[in-house]
């Protein structure tokens, strides 16, 4: 499967509003080993890994959207996700969640 098949059937498996699939966190692992230097994937891995875990054992998010952002500094949906993710696990953390 190449980069572009990758985004395209991950994007089909994003949750929205509910947890990923294992076939999301399955499909978005195999494409990060694949492709490690593409960004986008990175970032979707982030996004589905926030989607199949707590917050407080989603950190494997949060190392996605730095890899996105150590591979392109300027992808500023990667800089978004990341400051999602720590605002939620922050609000997480002072409710008690």
């Amino acid at each position: 499967m190449t980069q572009t098949e990758f985004v395209a059937q991950i994007r089909l498996h994003l949750p929205h509003g509910r947890r990923a699939s294992p076939e999301a966190l399955a499909l978005v692992t195999e494409a990060i080993r694949a492709f490690p230097d593409c960004a986008e994937l990175w970032l979707l891995h982030g996004w589905v890994t926030m989607a199949a875990a707590e917050w407080d054992v989603a950190d494997g998010a949060s190392r996605s959207f730095e890899m996105a952002l150590k591979i392109n500094p300027a992808m500023t949906e990667a800089r978004a996700a990341l400051d999602f993710y720590r605002n939620g696990a922050s609000q997480s953390a002072r409710s008690g969640a």
